[in-house]
């Protein structure tokens, strides 16, 4: 759920958009999802949310990220193949589609592979399936390709239907007038139907034609007429029921028989025939031949690779029809031509066949030609015979539409009415009369009358349907066409209003709807361009530019596209339309006021007749806050991995800014609140070395009040760049110069304790840059994070440094020496010019024990003083209160018997730290500073809590003083 909210597109991609929001990326090589290149996730969301079946392969080791679509087709490779290597979720696919997904990633072009054959696992056994696809690179912005991208559509179906459609063709059109015009065409069909089969192995890995016979191979009654793919002859094939040989119970029963476990039976009977795969056929279909009672059986091998179901039965039932249809004309022909033979008056057999032959011929040309759709089915329905009314009418050769494939081309809204009554009728044996529409291949609509009677033997029994079907299409027209006369005027003003209705619709949309035409000569570099002509009024709202500028100016809209994105955007959409593919695209835009706007184009193509394209229509809607949320989430997730890295302060600052910079602004400068009071430079990043030497080199400069006020409640304000703020921070005419370009600025405040201790400051040369609420949001967070990481590093700097003076005086075997090891520590720690210690003697007032730094200390004016005296050193004494004196104003208002000495040895600031052991004062420290300084809240109590550490070590030291 936290992913879908930070990534949108996961919610809208279904199944495979949660569980990609749930797996572990951060594991793997592409690292946690927020850190993806912007153009890699989105991809990923037009994989998730396509209804096509899609797959990303990303990065080097081609890791897979697919959508619900594709996992429907992949069967046991999902959901184990979810962010795996290509080459380890897809092992049984690899070697077919893993070369070309190489090649397109590693620099070559888009790739079309159509109808790829590939053997895969997708339930319990190996299926062949065939595949299209088209592979195409995914981009980063920096041109670098991050992926690749995969649609595919299964077309396993289609390629095994034409292979069937073949093959009952070949079987369609044995002529036994033809094979045998002598004489004996039963055993000359035989061997042409066994010869038909065998030029598709795939489908009938082997197959036998048995026909009654004084031997029978080990079957009583029936020996084998014609076969292929049985080296070694037909094996004695069991019957499932144990009653015997197989071909016998079909033969007794005229129904099929499955036969299963050849592999196991009989190793090296059946060798293996497809062209996919060593395996071997496993299953074989008995199927008694003959239109009447069984004369015969057929012995069919079942293809390894495709599942016996359904569809594979009505192929091999169709595949017997044809047989029997051939052999019974065949039987035919030989009974004529004996009877011929027999009368003695009979024409020579040459005469005979040619005569049989013409009067069948002029029989078919009857039935073929006639202005009625004519088709023949056997008794279990099966279409044997179609002429060509019947081929035109459904736009489809005749050889196609044998078999049970009849209903595939049925309106959907028809097909179970229509496919049930036939059915029933078969079952009866009864005339079946239907009226129905079916879809022609062009894809048009035609409705039907079709009237089926049954045929029958002289002893009654059905051998088949003949059956008559008319195009009653015109006529159900001219129909409607009346019935539109009457209605004429009524839909009119329907028309008029909805269209009114459809107007207000697309001008309320929250998208930008819009429709082109595609010049294909046009475009600057003669490539092809669109050239608007409509755009909703949405445009104007969006960009703030007319709407009419779209269609009026031909180059506004390639200018309208930001300078980044426009070579890429005109080149995608102009090659996908050229080719009259639909696409979408996400691209930036810059509005009339310089906002920057994302936007998500879908575009579908309008190709002519001849399948050009003419046109192109599309929603143009704004995706800025998902690709702003999606662009902050990376950010923030890598700001985060910033602020917890080793290395110094001015180190992580600098990784910020540059990482951060252009996302909002044009340069970036990090500045630090120094003791001073004085912001200095941190930071500096810019794309251009001059300018970002010139940021470097302002001068430290102190807030101005009324951004300090602004920046109080610790939140990012946006300043305008005026010629007073120039004048302020920038002390040269080169660096002026490159100040006077910039608009406007982004101040972050950084905020430690309650203070400001520092700003990031976001500069934008030229017009001032608007800032999305988003932005403003993003900043927030920026500052957040860095000043945690301020006040994390500082802490442990002072806990370092707080260790190494416990350690120092725990150390110290007298007062001088912890003296001497404290003056060392201070003015490293504290950037003090001199630091002095001095011990209270109730005798003596108070001694100075030691003192380190160029000039004698501002803070205590001598070796001793007394407690009563008008100093720092001797107040914090005595008060037991601490002194801080941030500048010369101060030692003059509160010190002036000390100024002069102060001023006189450089000193600005100064501060006065009372020793407290046990509840007394033991003595002070002082220290002098060069410069002015604020002493802020957290530095105080740092400093406070070096004096406390130090007091005991010092009274320990005192006592050991005293015991020597």
């Amino acid at each position: 759920m936290a992913a879908a909210r930070a990534f949108p597109f996961l919610a809208a991609g279904g199944e495979l958009g949660a569980l990609v929001g749930e797996h572990d990326w951060a594991a793997g090589p592409l690292g946690p999802l927020a850190s993806w290149p912007g153009p890699l996730r989105a991809a990923a969301g037009i994989v998730l949310e396509s209804p096509q079946p899609m797959v990303l392969w990303i990065g080097p080791e081609l890791v897979a990220l697919y959508n619900d679509a594709f996992a429907a087709l992949v069967g046991r490779a999902h959901p184990a193949a979810l962010g795996r290597p290509g080459a380890t979720g897809f092992a049984d696919a690899w070697e077919a589609i893993g070369p070309a997904l190489t090649r397109v990633l590693s620099g070559g072009a888009a790739v079309r592979v159509d109808d790829e054959p590939m053997v895969l696992r997708r339930g319990d056994d190996q299926e062949e399936t065939h595949w299209a696809f088209t592979h195409s690179a995914v981009r980063g912005e920096d041109g670098e390709r991050l992926a690749v991208l995969t649609a595919t559509t299964e077309t396993t179906a289609r390629v095994v239907e034409e292979r069937r459609r073949e093959t009952l063709r070949a079987l369609g059109d044995l002529s036994p007038v033809r094979i045998a015009p002598a004489g004996h065409a039963v055993d000359q069909v035989a061997v042409a139907a066994v010869d038909a089969l065998a030029r598709n192995p795939q489908d009938v890995p082997f197959a036998a034609v048995l026909r009654p016979g004084p031997d029978g191979d080990g079957v009583p009654g029936l020996q084998v007429a014609a076969a292929h793919g049985l080296p070694d002859g037909l094996p004695p094939l069991p019957a499932p029921d144990g009653s015997g040989p197989a071909p016998a119970q079909a033969l007794r029963t005229g129904q099929p028989v499955v036969v299963r476990g050849l592999r196991d039976r009989f190793p090296a009977g059946f060798p293996a025939a497809h062209a996919l795969g060593p395996l071997s056929p496993d299953s074989a279909v008995v199927l008694p031949l003959g239109l009447g009672a069984p004369a015969g059986v057929l012995v069919l091998g079942v293809n390894p690779y495709r599942p016996l179901d359904d569809d594979q039965f009505a192929f091999l039932h169709a595949v017997a029809a044809h047989v029997s249809t051939a052999l019974t004309d065949a039987s035919a022909l030989d009974r004529a031509l004996d009877a011929a033979r027999r009368d003695g008056d009979s024409p020579p057999d040459e005469a005979l066949s040619s005569a049989l032959f013409q009067e069948r011929e002029r029989y078919r040309a009857l039935v073929t030609q006639a202005p009625v759709g004519i088709w023949v089915a056997d008794r279990r329905g099966t279409t044997t015979f179609v002429n060509d009314q019947i081929a035109h009418l459904w736009g489809r050769r005749p050889s196609e539409l044998t078999g049970t494939g009849w209903t595939d081309q049925l309106h959907p809204d028809d097909r179970e009415v229509a496919a049930a009554g036939w059915a029933a009728a078969v079952r009866a044996g009864t005339v079946w009369d239907a009226t129905y529409r079916i879809v022609a291949a062009d894809g048009g609509v035609h409705e039907v009358r079709t009237s089926a009677r049954p045929l029958r033997d002289p002893a009654g029994e059905i051998t088949g349907f003949l059956a008559t079907t008319a195009d009653i299409t015109e006529e159900r027209r001219a129909e409607q066409v009346r019935r539109d006369v009457a209605t004429e005027h009524a839909a009119r003003k329907a028309s008029e209003s909805a269209a009114a209705r459809l107007r207000a619709m697309v001008q309320g949309l929250a998208a930008i709807v819009w429709e082109a035409d595609w010049r294909p000569d046009g475009g600057p570099d003669g490539g092809g361009c669109l050239r608007f002509t409509f755009v909703s009024d949405r445009a104007e709202e969006l960009l703030g530019h007319p709407a009419a500028r779209w269609c009026d100016d031909p180059d506004f809209w390639p200018a309208m596209i930001h300078p980044d994105d426009r070579d890429e955007a005109l080149a995608f959409t102009g090659d996908r339309t050229a080719a009259g593919v639909d696409h979408d695209l996400t691209y930036r835009a810059v509005a009339i006021d310089g906002r920057v706007l994302w936007l998500h184009q879908v575009v579908h193509v309008v190709t002519g007749p001849d399948g050009v394209p003419v046109a192109a229509q599309g929603l143009t809607v704004d995706v800025t806050e998902q690709k702003r949320a999606e662009r902050s989430v990376a950010l923030l997730a890598e700001t985060g991995r910033l602020v917890t890295q080793e290395g110094s302060t001015e180190e992580r600052l600098g990784d910020l800014v540059r990482l951060v910079v252009h996302e909002l602004a044009d340069a970036a400068v990090a500045a630090l609140v120094g003791p001073d009071g004085l912001l200095h430079r941190a930071a500096v990043a810019h794309d251009h070395p001059a300018v970002a030497k010139v940021l470097r080199a302002l001068t430290s400069t102190r807030l101005p009040p009324s951004l300090a006020e602004a920046l109080a409640p610790g939140l990012p304000v946006v300043v305008p760049i005026t010629e007073e703020l120039i004048r302020s921070a920038v002390p040269d005419d080169d660096a002026r110069r490159v100040a006077l370009r910039a608009g406007n600025a982004l101040v972050v405040p950084l905020v430690v304790g309650d203070g400001v201790a520092g700003v990031l400051a976001f500069v934008n040369f030229g017009p001032g840059r608007y800032y999305h609420s988003t932005e403003l949001d993003l900043a927030a967070e920026l500052g957040r994070r860095a000043s945690m990481m301020l006040a994390s590093g500082r802490r442990r700097a002072r806990e370092r440094r707080l260790q190494q003076v416990s350690a120092d005086l725990a150390s110290a075997g007298s007062v001088l020496e912890a003296a001497r090891l404290l003056v060392a520590r201070l003015p490293d720690f504290l950037g003090a010019a001199t630091a002095s210690v001095y011990l209270a003697e109730p005798e003596r007032g108070l001694r100075l024990v030691h003192a380190g730094g160029p000039a004698v200390p501002a803070a205590g004016a001598a070796a001793t003083m007394r407690l009563d005296d008008k100093a720092p050193l001797a107040t914090a004494v005595r008060t037991g209160e601490p002194v801080w004196i941030h500048d010369r104003s101060e030692w003059a208002r509160e010190w002036p018997a000390r100024l002069e000495h102060a001023a006189a040895s450089g000193l600005h600031a100064a501060a006065a730290l009372p020793l407290a052991a046990v509840g007394r004062i033991v003595g002070a420290i002082g220290l002098s500073f060069p410069t002015e300084r604020i002493f802020p809240a957290d530095e105080r109590d740092f400093v406070l809590a070096l004096v406390a550490q130090a007091a005991p070590a010092f009274e320990r030291a005192a006592a050991a003083d005293e015991r020597r």
